[in-house]
């Protein structure tokens, strides 16, 4: 993981991703696993989850969010089973997304600053994962 600077015009969004890879990060519980670490300012506007290989793990679930204040906060916790295979968009985040698919987004862009932390972490909950990969993909804009 290292700092995600953003390219390109000032409130331009772009996608960046970064990969959970059990091959790489293992699947313990209750481990964060940090995925991004944004630049001050930078305004996420979107989240996507795409599974590249299923996620094996009985009961797990995975949430998506801001280490320091809001773990969920881009994806609540949802159990493997629930994550599409090679689809894109799930839309099961809590501060982005509502926890209905398919539904209207319920909040506006989320502005990033050291009061709300910079790292965006994964972390794996209920029982350990034994094998998987997600690609996590957020839309971002270099805020002022």
């Amino acid at each position: 993981m290292s700092l995600k600077k953003i390219k390109g015009v000032l409130n331009t969004p772009e996608w960046i991703t970064e990969y959970y890879d059990f091959a790489v990060h293992g699947g313990v519980k209750d481990v964060a696993i940090p995925l991004f670490d944004l630049m001050d300012n930078a305004i996420v506007h979107d989240v996507q989850v795409e599974t590249v290989t299923a996620p094996v793990g009985a009961t797990a679930t995975v949430e998506i969010g801001l280490a320091t204040t809001d773990t969920d906060g881009f994806l609540t916790q949802v159990g493997i089973a629930s994550l599409p295979e090679l689809t894109g968009e799930l839309d099961k985040g809590a501060l982005l997304l509502t926890t209905v698919v398919d539904a209207a987004k319920t909040s506006k862009p989320y502005k990033i600053n050291s009061s709300t932390g910079k790292t965006v972490d994964l972390l794996i909950g209920t029982a350990n994962l034994t094998a998987g990969k997600l690609a996590v993909k957020l839309l971002v804009s270099a805020g002022h």
